[in-house]
């Protein structure tokens, strides 16, 4: 457009079009920033790569760079801890194996028989060799179950890397039964063993009921079992500690026991509630000492009542 308000038309090849005099063909945009280079290299100014970028373009762009290499260096370090992590679980060992701190006296025997069963169980549960995903109960358990000797297992730290200690609860037994030429031992909770780790039992059952080979175990333990508790409760009373336990001949639901310092003993009913027997115990041994009487034997085989010879 002219001073006088005209325009200024020009002619090409597509025609007429009209273009403000003032103005060029490609005029600059408002806000841009003007870039240059006094390299002879630089073919064009708008070229690609011709890397023309204004200072606070370039330090932007080497700070995205920074940053994206910044996150690739992140996430290689998370990936060789993870790899490090399931190397150390899968390489870890039992560096020490040893019974609970209340039982100090326990002879542990031959700790790699225990550290197999670890080993075993890992076999089972290979994704339990990750902590947070190790179960402790279920671990107790399957050694409970493997080991008769073993009352309850578990792992713990050692403090040292890659290396975990195995701490054992046996049972400690009450008393022991030769069963077959084989000796076995029971627990305050009825539950029969074969390998004692503590000193032997004071209490030694003689067996004169003559029970056969094809009896069998089962039923011979389930009366230990019996027999156990009968012991941890009467010890438990004050009267004295039992010192033998006999199973006479021709009388399988009966048996006899003997405390120390007396010289009678108590004729007990296996089938009968071992609470109700032990309070009829204490009920006829206080009746004797009362009355100065040293009977032969005490009858507590009925409930509630007591006879003695």
């Amino acid at each position: 457009m002219t001073k006088d308000g005209h325009y200024q038309f020009r002619k090409d090849r597509a025609g007429v079009s009209r273009v403000p005099k003032n103005q060029s063909e490609n005029p600059f945009r408002r806000s841009a920033t003007l870039t240059g280079s006094v390299s002879n290299s630089v073919v064009a100014s708008n070229e690609k790569k011709s890397q023309l970028k204004s200072p606070r373009l370039h330090e932007q762009t080497l700070r995205k760079h920074r940053r994206k290499l910044g996150a690739y260096l992140f996430l290689i370090l998370v990936i060789c801890a993870g790899l490090l992590y399931i190397v150390i679980n899968y390489t870890a060992t039992i560096s020490d194996v040893r019974a609970i701190a209340s039982q100090s006296n326990a002879d542990i025997g031959d700790a790699n028989q225990y550290t197999t069963l670890v080993q075993s169980y890992y076999s089972e549960r290979p994704f339990e060799r990750f902590d947070f995903m190790f179960d402790q109960v279920s671990f107790s358990q399957f050694m409970a179950r493997e080991r008769s000797d073993i009352a309850g297992a578990r792992l713990e730290s050692s403090g040292k890397l890659w290396t975990s200690d195995l701490a054992i609860t046996f049972r400690e037994p009450v008393v022991s039964w030769t069963i077959q030429q084989n000796q076995y031992f029971v627990d305050a909770s009825g539950k029969a063993f074969t390998v004692n780790h503590f000193s032997a039992p004071s209490v030694d059952v003689r067996d004169n009921s003559g029970i056969s080979a094809e009896t069998g175990v089962v039923a011979s333990t389930g009366l230990l079992r019996y027999i156990s508790r009968m012991i941890v409760l009467i010890n438990g009373t004050g009267l004295g500690q039992v010192s033998t336990v006999d199973l006479p001949a021709g009388l399988a639901r009966q048996v006899d026991i003997r405390l120390e310092g007396r010289q009678y003993y108590y004729k007990i009913n296996v089938d009968r509630d071992p609470a109700g027997q032990v309070r009829d115990i204490q009920n006829i041994t206080r009746y004797l000492e009362s009355s100065g009487l040293q009977p032969e034997y005490v009858d507590v085989r009925v409930s509630s009542r007591a006879y003695y010879r």
